[in-house]
């Protein structure tokens, strides 16, 4: 039912479970691997940020969105980092990034 990218594979594993068709396998494995791209981040966490309150909406308590203490504390980092960011390493400015559009989306 979701008409967007994100947590598609989550909630399928979810929908499983509750309906017992999951079990525990030490032996199972699995790849899951995203190319990032600095120019798609903001479309990506846009879209996922679109997905988790669809997912949020049809099953409430699902944990996708972060709760409000942790939006204000990841709101506190990006604000506080503005000053040095010319200093940070790529992967925290990433990060920042990929927090702030998540949460610009919400």
């Amino acid at each position: 039912s979701l008409k967007t990218y994100g947590w598609e594979d989550i909630l399928f594993g979810y929908q499983l479970a509750q309906r017992g068709g999951i079990f525990y396998s030490k032996k199972a494995l699995v790849w899951h691997f995203h190319e990032y791209r600095e120019e798609n981040l903001p479309a990506y966490m846009r879209s996922l940020a679109k997905s988790a309150k669809i997912v949020e909406a049809k099953y409430p308590g699902i944990g996708f969105l972060p709760p409000y203490w942790k939006q204000v504390i990841f709101r506190v980092m990006i604000v506080a980092s503005v000053p040095w960011w010319p200093f940070l390493p790529q992967r925290w400015k990433w990060y920042l990034t990929m927090k702030r559009e998540f949460l610009d989306a919400l």
